[in-house]
């Protein structure tokens, strides 16, 4: 295997990537801020299986 699950082709066709990194909810390396390991992280609500705060 070695890591190439993602490129082979096998495990993903070269459409499937393309549908996925096309996708609006997908954020690439790129589109991310340069400063980002300065960010400080957010602290998030948590919810149960049903979408319920808890």
């Amino acid at each position: 295997m070695g890591g190439n699950f993602l490129t082979d082709g096998v495990q993903n066709s070269l459409s499937h990537l393309k549908k996925v990194y096309n996708d609006p909810y997908v954020i690439t390396l790129d589109e991310l801020p340069g400063n980002l390991k300065h960010y400080k992280s957010a602290k998030v609500k948590e919810t149960n299986n049903n979408g319920d705060d808890e």
